[in-house]
């Protein structure tokens, strides 16, 4: 987990995911230049985030991070 919220904006349409894996069922889409809140980003790349009432994950491949997340 983060030591403290960290935003991230998409920079294209991205899959919000009900695991961390691009085999995941997609729970939402969220469209490109969405800002998001992530709590956590694993090894693999992907962003812990809520998005839309949903928490779910989002790709590092799809997703800059705004700051410095720690």
């Amino acid at each position: 987990p983060f030591t403290a919220f960290c935003q991230v904006r998409t920079t294209a349409l991205g899959n919000l995911r009900a695991a961390p894996s691009t085999s995941a069922a997609i729970l939402a889409e969220v469209p490109f230049g969405t800002t998001v809140t992530a709590t956590a980003r694993n090894a693999a790349g992907f962003y812990l985030v809520s998005y839309g009432g949903q928490m779910g994950y989002l790709s590092s491949a799809w997703a800059t991070e705004l700051g410095t997340c720690s």
